[in-house]
């Protein structure tokens, strides 16, 4: 009886709509923005609807005790399931329907094992900066570029970007590496892409009250006083005819920055400077020195790869085993 009522819970169909289920709630991470603060959930669902969304942890699902605990207890069941199915019988298709059901097990623990302590952290660095890393398993490494250069196509796009690069670890080794894109650097659970370039601008701002230097990246403002700042766009080739602030090139053939008076948010005046040039804008002498490329890199720390490809080659063993006999009585009537 007590046999009975365990082979009825111990069910693979149960186990499967078990996975269905945690699934269909992972699926939701794809719909729910993650990681973001109280005030973009308030702001986009409204505070009833971001108060439940935060406190029932869907705003962090991958990382929520209750969903780590779902994919534990899903484990544990097939293993249950498997070890159930194994006794009183044991023979070859049994033992590899075994092995595929606990090379599921392994799957479900890598995706775990990434969500629970999986890091990812972006930064974006000019030649000679150093990154101080903070994010989860990556904390107290460093990432230092020491070069960094890009090659271009006759037709001025980027054909590859190469980053030289130093990584020093907690225990502070430190390897040096070039990277590219496709070719990441490995280091233990650790990898670091390449993953994007931009252009920094230097120059100067001089007023009454003395000179500043500012060093800027797309999107980046230079603050004044008063609820002014300086915007800038720069536009790596230059097209002297159209004056259109579209680049003609990726490639800096002519290079230009596109400088605006802002305040409170609204542009009210601008200028375009070439390379070594000055204006004034305002009461303000802007000056465009020089631009730099600099490397956009993705560090990522996941220790359940590993698991994951162990999970797949116990895959492809039950496949053979589960079907090995009738693979070879299909052979066996094909010659007979």
């Amino acid at each position: 009886m007590k046999r009975t009522i365990l082979s009825r819970l111990l069910n693979m169909k149960v186990a499967i709509g078990f996975l269905l289920v945690l699934s269909a709630i992972a699926a939701l991470g794809t719909f729910i923005a993650q990681e973001q603060s109280a005030e973009f959930y308030t702001f986009h669902y409204g505070n009833r609807i971001g108060h439940f969304l935060m406190t029932t942890g869907l705003t962090d699902i991958y990382h929520s005790p209750w969903f780590i605990f779902l994919g534990i207890l899903l484990c544990v069941y097939l293993v249950l399931c498997s070890l159930m199915r194994l006794r009183g019988r044991k023979n070859r298709r049994l033992i590899g329907s075994v092995i595929l059901h606990l090379s599921l097990v392994l799957l479900v623990a890598g995706a775990l094992l990434n969500m629970a302590t999986g890091a990812t952290e972006d930064v974006s660095l000019v030649r000679g900066e150093t990154a101080k890393l903070t994010e989860g398993a990556l904390a107290g490494t460093t990432v230092q570029v020491d070069k960094f250069t890009i090659d271009w196509y006759d037709n001025g796009s980027a054909s590859q970007y190469i980053t030289d690069l130093a990584f020093t670890d907690r225990k502070g080794k430190r390897t040096k590496e070039q990277i590219s894109v496709n070719h990441p650097y490995r280091h233990g659970f650790i990898k670091i892409y390449q993953e994007k370039y931009g252009w920094e601008v230097h120059g100067k701002v001089s007023s009454l009250d003395g000179t500043k230097k500012y060093a800027l990246r797309e999107g980046q403002d230079f603050p004044l006083k008063e609820g002014q700042s300086l915007a800038q766009i720069f536009v790596p080739n230059y097209d002297v005819e159209s004056r259109s602030l579209k680049s003609v090139t990726a490639a800096p053939k002519n290079p230009y920055l596109a400088v605006a008076l802002q305040a409170n948010g609204q542009p009210v005046d601008m200028r375009l400077l070439q390379k070594n040039g000055k204006s004034m804008i305002g009461n303000l002498q802007i000056s465009f020195d020089d631009y730099v490329p600099y490397t956009g890199l993705r560090v990522k720390y996941d220790c359940g790869i590993p698991v994951v490809f162990v999970s797949f080659i116990l895959a492809l063993a039950g496949l053979f085993l589960r079907y090995m006999d009738e693979i070879r009585l299909k052979k066996g009537d094909r010659h007979g």
